[in-house]
């Protein structure tokens, strides 16, 4: 016939033109990154940031090594969370390192004002890709949601949990977004993009929904002179000022804990990295063998 039918490769879910032109960049990214990681360059030069951190992420030996310990910074801070105050704080200092946490925070271009950049925020905080997966009823939808509490409760193990404490915390951190998903907007309702653009000045955040703005702009260094940030879904924002009083600190404290985890784990050593792909590749996506490390 007139199309010639190709294997999707084991480590995708659907392959097409736009993943071979992926792949091609890859490889000429590739060899760049080891002609880089090779030379080096001057202290503080791009070829030698870029080499150094393209070889300490192929270092497997020393990746493996060091176990946890790259994250041991990160932790005490979430420990210290005693109030919502300190868990906005915490949910800023997160985002900040690229663990999305609670909602998602970003910079985009105005959709009503191609020429300007603009702070957003928008629901998020969900470890499964949207609020159905927690609220679909049937047995698929349960059988997916059992094995991420299962997948959750892996991580903790690994990151030095008993298996009882483990699965107890991965039923807290089910619980906790199941509420966020409760709070969040469907797929289809998230399509209309009049109902999903609300401009707001920044001092007015605190009446739209009761959440310590001005503490979250200081952990992510928003500069003082944006006076207007874009909010997506004000609904959920109120939703989630209740649920960062109503809902117990350990249960954020765990949750936050996941989120750290769950981000780092595709980075980290091969326990975590083979755990994160039986759930987010073969569990969720289909496919059937991980991505070379490179």
């Amino acid at each position: 016939g007139a199309f010639d039918q190709v294997a999707i490769p084991g480590e995708y879910a659907s392959y097409g033109v736009n993943q071979e032109i992926d792949e091609r960049n890859f490889t000429l990214l590739k060899g760049i990154l080891e002609a880089s990681a090779r030379r080096g360059g001057a202290r503080g030069s791009i070829g030698q940031r870029v080499g150094d951190f393209y070889a300490a992420g192929m270092d497997e030996v020393r990746i493996e090594k060091a176990g946890l310990k790259p994250l041991a910074p990160v932790f005490p801070s979430i420990q210290a969370v005693k109030t919502p105050r300190d868990l906005v704080a915490e949910l800023g200092h997160l985002h900040a390192l690229g663990v999305p946490a609670g909602f998602s925070f970003g910079v985009q271009v105005d959709d009503k004002d191609s020429s300007a950049m603009i702070a957003s925020f928008y629901q998020g905080g969900l470890g499964l890709p949207e609020r159905d997966y927690y609220l679909r009823p049937g047995k698929e939808a349960d059988e997916i949601r059992q094995a991420y509490q299962r997948h959750i409760a892996s991580i903790f193990t690994l990151a030095g949990d008993g298996p009882a404490v483990a699965q107890a915390k991965a039923v807290r951190v089910l619980a906790l977004e199941t509420r966020l998903a409760q709070a969040s907007k469907t797929l289809v309702d998230l399509r209309d993009p009049q109902a999903n653009y609300h401009k707001v000045a920044r001092r007015d955040l605190r009446a739209l929904a009761a959440i310590a703005w001005d503490t979250y702009f200081a952990a992510v260094a928003l500069p003082a002179a944006e006076a207007h940030v874009l909010v997506g879904q004000p609904e959920f924002f109120k939703a989630l000022a209740g649920l960062l009083g109503s809902e117990p600190m350990e249960d954020w404290r765990t949750y936050l804990r996941w989120h750290v985890l769950r981000s780092a784990s595709p980075f980290l050593g091969k326990a975590f990295v083979r755990e994160n792909f039986a759930f987010y590749g073969k569990v969720l996506s289909g496919t059937t063998e991980l991505r070379p490390r490179w």
